[in-house]
């Protein structure tokens, strides 16, 4: 819609979409980070999950016409990444990029919500079609590691990331039980 490309009119069919596929699908991700014990990905995805839940059911109930609360969702939204792409860049740089271009195009899409600027809807439009494009390399990349049980196209991780990846079982779980959740004390 930001591009043109589908009518104002649908509005509340994509805002269902994002209702029962997008927001869903990524709070399962977050699910599944939280148990893999990787916040990186928890933390992204359920704010993702959140801030598209938002935007779905706000198009879905009234379509698609720019709203104040909703830049602020937006707002709160590309804020609230910040932690997991801190996270993500000293470490699993792909997750950290794909989270700060959805931080930058929420960012955007804000703008356009609050009023600030007519003309970025349309660059939040472009940024997600290259999002779209880098989130699926990160997928694809992710996947086709963990079936050869090593990285077969750059994930670019490093540090702890890049470690966990050549590292024994018993190098993995030695540090567990200094993790929250796991410890007596926070």
């Amino acid at each position: 819609m930001q591009l043109g490309w589908v009518p104002m009119s649908e509005a509340k069919f994509i805002g269902l979409a994002l209702l029962v596929a997008v927001a869903p699908l990524q709070l399962l991700c977050a699910i599944l980070g939280y148990l893999a014990r990787d916040p990186v990905a928890a933390t992204g995805m359920g704010v993702l999950a959140g801030t598209w839940a938002v935007i779905g059911a706000a198009w879905h109930g009234s379509g698609a016409s720019p709203t104040p609360v909703l830049g602020t969702i937006l707002i709160i939204g590309a804020g609230s990444l910040l932690v997991p792409i801190a996270a993500g860049l000293s470490g699993k740089v792909i997750a950290g990029l794909v989270m700060l271009g959805a931080a930058a195009r929420f960012a955007l899409t804000a703008a356009f919500e609050l009023g600030i600027s007519p003309t970025v809807d349309t660059a939040a439009g472009w940024l997600g079609i290259a999002l779209a494009v880098l989130a699926w390399y990160a997928a694809m990349a992710l996947e086709v590691e963990a079936l050869h049980q090593k990285a077969v196209l750059p994930t670019f991780r490093v540090g702890a990331a890049k470690r966990a990846m050549s590292s024994s079982l018993a190098d993995e779980i030695d540090v567990v039980g200094n993790e929250p959740g796991v410890r007596q004390q926070l």
